[in-house]
């Protein structure tokens, strides 16, 4: 008995604190990064810009092949997005916000 009176509070302090981490955790994630390259800085930015490019240079759709992946709007304007979804990779989306050239 006293077993199962251990597991069931151990069950219920899980339950509280995935709660409180849903709670206090933010709805939405931004992510910025940049990196340093020998390519030319003009050709580095048609390929990173134009969401259809993605597919050829993104890393997380080589570590799952069978994921699926596409892209809504013409690829290259703010607002166009680029989603997945995969067994490896999970689901989501990625969407231009704001081009800054070269």
């Amino acid at each position: 008995m006293k077993v199962l009176k251990f597991l069931g509070i151990a069950v219920l302090a899980i339950v509280v604190v995935y709660l409180i981490a849903c709670a206090v955790s933010p709805e939405k994630v931004e992510l910025e990064y940049s990196f340093q390259s020998e390519v030319p800085v003009e050709k580095l930015y048609v390929a990173a810009a134009d969401l259809n490019h993605l597919q050829k240079w993104n890393a997380w759709s080589k570590l799952d092949i069978d994921s699926e992946s596409s892209v809504e709007g013409n690829g290259a304007e703010v607002g166009d997005v680029y989603k997945w979804e995969g067994d490896t990779v999970g689901t989501g989306q990625l969407t231009n916000v704001e081009f800054v050239e070269n």
